[in-house]
């Protein structure tokens, strides 16, 4: 079975969960272990990652979002993404993984079908209106609306001015830029997107890989090797149960 893993390291681990409050990845402790372990060095850069963010978002953690019925609702919808996903990932024979994948693109036009007009209504929310997590959670949705990749196209120039003053944003501003020049036919600039096959991961077309790391560094993203190494870890470790899954918020 071949597909693509559109995660990143800094949202799926669970040691960092700066996003989301009470995110936790589809294998819970155990992948968590397994990368603190396998994985020391990045687990050291998500430590150090997750005090620095959080003095950078403090002030707007402070703020009470204007827009309840907005950010609730984000976050209603991005749960119901993450429990597809991880049914998809926990999904152990091709006719469960094939029904697992119907249901997450099905979530995903939802999705995009109620989002979109919001967005071009009132534009992308802000960290005002629906707090970092909501917003965080308004990225997650930007990237599942894979079908409309001139939607994603807009909202990320719409965006690239707010990553200066909004740091907390760069890591999903690169994700998304690198889905959007993967669909174009172009090449991706951070590494953040891998293909696995038969439980062998391998990044996708990538521009420019002597300045890598470099690049990820301006977009908060861990080196590629730690990277590597945690992708490892998460996607070796073992399956959490099926009731764990509705709590997971794990972001891919």
């Amino acid at each position: 079975m071949h597909r693509t893993l559109s995660i990143f390291a800094i949202a799926t681990v669970g040691l960092l969960a700066v996003g989301s409050a009470g995110a936790k990845d589809v294998h819970g402790s155990s992948s968590d272990d397994a990368i603190t372990q396998q994985c020391p060095a990045a687990a050291q850069w998500i430590g150090a990652y997750k005090q620095r963010m959080r003095q950078e978002v403090k002030a707007a953690r402070s703020i009470k979002p204007s827009d309840p019925a907005l950010t609730k609702e984000l976050a209603r919808r991005t749960a119901h993404d993450q429990h597809a996903r991880n049914a998809e990932i926990k999904a152990t024979s091709s006719a469960a993984r094939k029904a697992a994948i119907e249901q997450m693109l099905a979530v995903d036009a939802a999705n995009l079908a109620w989002f979109k007009p919001q967005v071009q209504a009132h534009g992308f929310p802000t960290a005002a209106q629906v707090g970092v997590d909501g917003i965080q959670n308004a990225w997650l949705l930007t990237q599942h609306a894979d079908r409309d990749p001139a939607f994603q196209a807009k909202v990320l120039l719409q965006l690239k001015g707010d990553l200066a003053t909004e740091p907390y944003m760069r890591s999903d501003y690169a994700m998304l830029a690198d889905r959007l020049r993967l669909a174009q036919g172009e090449k991706q600039l951070y590494g953040s997107q891998f293909d696995m096959k038969h439980g062998v991961t391998t990044m996708r077309p990538l521009a420019d890989p002597a300045h890598l790391d470099q690049r990820r560094a301006a977009m908060n993203l861990m080196p590629i090797a730690d990277y590597r190494c945690v992708l490892h870890a998460y996607y070796a470790a073992p399956a959490a149960p099926a009731s764990s899954l509705a709590a997971s918020h794990t972001r891919r």
